[in-house]
């Protein structure tokens, strides 16, 4: 099951499913699925800021977090908070093992996957909310373990690339151009320091900033 702390949408309400659960539930819902204590969340977002992808690491790069419908739950929740989203791509840097257009697990009980999760990103590289708030289909459920049969992996060589996860956010200062700010967070607490598995996210530009200030304050 999801833990607590999940985002909660402000707009785009088509991206909640049947039963009236949004993509930030439905994703943390999944991402639980591969996770070993079975609590994963999807945290808010701070303002100017989007989801990365797993850290190179089994516990980060499950399988659950290295398919395309859970990458399309994660995007349409930044979405619905009116914040930005990467890339497949670079979403998926870290991961040795990706699954397209399928969730590699069963789905839990009591949450329905809306079909748009489904679409194929690896065409645009990137999760496109005209076309998901437009397409059709039946959404899935949970279905008899009797019957489920994951789906045939892909493997991919990633580049090597820093394990680090974070949360970019960039401030504009001119229209020509923008000054970033790189935030470090963890999507999630895999390393079972945070019980419910929520992110913390560590914002160090604003510190130093006003060390500063002080400094030739005095």
């Amino acid at each position: 099951m999801a833990a607590s702390g999940v985002a909660t949408c402000s707009v785009e309400l088509w991206t909640y499913n049947s039963l009236n659960q949004s993509p930030c539930v439905v994703g943390s819902a999944l991402g639980s699925v591969c996770h070993a204590s079975g609590q994963f969340s999807i945290p808010p977002l701070p303002p100017r800021a989007h989801y990365v992808g797993p850290w190179a690491r089994p516990t980060e790069a499950t399988p659950c977090r290295c398919s395309t419908v859970f990458y399309s739950l994660l995007s349409a929740c930044a979405y619905c908070q009116a914040s930005d989203f990467i890339g497949w791509s670079d979403y998926s840097a870290n991961c040795t093992t990706v699954y397209s257009g399928v969730f590699p697990r069963a789905i839990p009980r009591g949450i329905a996957v809306p079909a748009w999760a489904y679409m194929d990103v690896n065409a645009t590289d990137f999760f496109n909310p005209l076309l998901a708030e437009a397409y059709g289909g039946t959404e899935s459920g949970s279905v008899p373990s009797s019957t489920a049969s994951p789906p045939p992996p892909t493997t991919i060589s990633p580049p090597s690339i820093p394990t680090t996860v974070t949360v970019t956010a960039s401030t504009p200062s001119a229209p020509a151009e923008a000054a970033t700010t790189t935030r470090a967070a963890s999507l999630d607490g895999l390393s079972g320091k945070n019980s419910a598995s929520q992110a913390g996210f560590k914002a160090y530009g604003p510190v130093i900033v006003l060390i500063v200030a002080v400094w030739l304050s005095t």
